[in-house]
């Protein structure tokens, strides 16, 4: 209790002068959440004023109170997503940095292996932001599979050459023949039975 004699107390002494209230404040309450949920940020907590003071009583003590927090990550907050420091997003060649400039937006990558979707390409490699494969071609029955070809489904490739199930081999006077009852990547004639008709 605080006596002002002077300023609230003048004339008052049958009431035992007793004229100062101090500021009273509840305790604190928890911390709330953090700013940042991928990297350092800062957090609050309150307490509320139950008395304010008055005729001059002690004034109220401070009711926000704050802290740092996540201190321990260093990644990157991107269209309300967090990704860690350096994580590479393959499919559109970008990378976290988590320098402040650049900590919640895309970075382009460059030298990350990636897929650029395409069938007829290898070696696909992130330069700039984009990725890029190297083409190449297949032969008439063959597919690309993305690393290389393969020969498709009822077909042979032999010695560079292309040809259909069942087609003789025209430079051999044995009945030889593309076949392909299991696998469809042969690469050497069948043996045939009879003789060859041509």
């Amino acid at each position: 209790v605080y006596y002002n004699y002077k300023y609230c107390c003048q004339g008052s002494q049958q009431f035992g002068l007793q004229c100062g209230f101090n500021c009273v404040v509840n305790g604190w309450s928890n911390w709330g959440t953090c700013s940042e949920p991928c990297y350092s940020g800062i957090k609050y907590r309150q307490r509320y004023v139950s008395r304010l003071n008055s005729y001059g009583g002690a004034a109220c003590p401070a009711q926000t109170d704050s802290t740092s927090c996540n201190t321990h990550k260093t990644g990157c907050k991107i269209n309300g997503n967090c990704y860690t420091s350096n994580y590479i997003d393959k499919q559109n060649c970008m990378y976290c940095d988590n320098s402040v400039s650049t900590r919640n937006k895309w970075q382009p990558q460059s030298g990350a292996s990636c897929d650029d979707g395409k069938s007829c390409t290898r070696n696909d490699i992130c330069k700039s932001g984009t990725c890029v494969g190297t083409s190449y071609s297949c032969k008439s029955c063959e597919y690309c599979d993305g690393s290389g070809c393969l020969v498709s489904s009822g077909k042979c490739q032999i010695q560079g050459q292309c040809y259909s199930n069942g087609d003789i081999n025209p430079n051999s006077p044995q009945c030889q023949y593309c076949s392909t009852p299991v696998t469809y990547d042969t690469q050497g004639w069948s043996t045939g039975l009879g003789s060859s008709t041509k």
